[in-house]
């Protein structure tokens, strides 16, 4: 991923949230984006995983390139395919109220064929051992971690 000379106002506002970002993540690199609050960090998420420009509008200058291409030109299920993010507050991220709709979740979004979900699924329960947990709330997890005396991968 490739973030070229990025600017980005919100409708309402006016000067830029993020001005002439430039940045640079090479594959499977993972990045921490710190500061204040109010800095721009949650802005800078959406737009590397597509949800600025696609969701929320606003107006932007500069380009993020994915393999070269611009972010502008992908669908954003074909944007999660390759771009992950996790915010600070894990718990905002959870959509369902099981962990086993959770695990399909991702792959549902990005619209992967039923059999490849199937079979995702199935190896990241068997990898993970999570066979017992699929009925329990993500929120839960923790809990469960301790009770079952084990120590989540890091």
């Amino acid at each position: 991923m490739h973030v070229k000379n990025f600017s980005f106002w919100y409708s309402a506002q006016g000067k830029p949230i993020l001005k002439n970002i430039n940045l640079k993540i090479e594959k499977n690199e993972n990045i921490a984006i710190l500061g204040p609050n109010g800095s721009g960090k949650t802005t800078l998420a959406y737009c590397l995983c597509g949800i600025i420009p696609h969701l929320i509008n606003g107006k932007v200058d500069g380009d993020i390139l994915i393999n070269g291409k611009s972010i502008r030109d992908y669908k954003i299920r074909n944007i999660i395919k390759n771009v992950g993010v996790i915010f600070q507050n894990p718990d905002t991220q959870f959509v369902t109220l099981r962990v086993k709709d959770e695990v399909a979740f991702g792959l549902e979004n990005a619209d992967y064929p039923e059999d490849e979900i199937e079979s995702r699924f199935n190896y990241v329960v068997k990898k993970f051992d999570l066979l017992d947990l699929l009925d329990k709330s993500p929120q839960d997890l923790s809990m469960c971690f301790r009770r079952l005396n084990f120590d989540p991968p890091i």
